[in-house]
């Protein structure tokens, strides 16, 4: 579509649906002024003629109306991915930060710590089940006593994550 000279210095693209429903609602004015220049000629009564250029303005409002949500909608939709944008840089600067490998050798030793105490309360289980086995009250709590030992640096470790 060609630029009429002084007309459109500015431009908006627009989806082909909005730009046939934008049509169909000015046609409908058109067919509505059209109608109120046909009254005119006629000597139509003036109530009626008023009641068709109230409706017509009433469309026209609501063509602005529609216009203005359209644009203040892209305007937030440009505000919101910015806004993210402005998000996604800053999680990339604090992550080119981090200390990665510091971080997979911290891993690394609490993975050890945990595989270590896992064998520890392990160990104090089978030893606890034992002594389970040839029970008498005073074995028993020093096996809990035992289990509860090993098992103390386990939740430690847990607490850390």
């Amino acid at each position: 579509m060609e630029k009429e000279a002084g007309c459109c210095a500015r431009t908006k693209e627009r989806s082909e649906a909005e730009v046939m429903d934008l049509i169909h609602r000015l046609n409908r004015v058109e067919g509505q002024i059209r109608g109120i220049r046909g009254m005119i000629e006629k000597n139509a009564y003036c109530v009626d003629i008023l009641n068709q250029v109230s409706a017509a303005l009433d469309n026209l409002d609501t063509e602005r109306m529609v216009a203005t949500a359209n644009e203040v909608t892209e305007a937030l939709d440009e505000a919101k991915l910015a806004e993210m944008v402005d998000a996604l840089n800053q999680v990339s600067v604090q992550l080119a930060q981090v200390d990665w490998e510091a971080m997979g050798s911290n891993i690394n030793i609490l993975a050890v710590q945990a595989q270590e105490s896992l064998v520890r309360a392990d160990e104090a289980m089978a030893k606890a089940m034992e002594t389970i086995d040839e029970t008498d009250i005073q074995t028993l709590n020093v096996a809990i006593r035992d289990l509860q030992a090993a098992v103390e640096p386990l939740a430690k470790l847990s607490n850390l994550f």
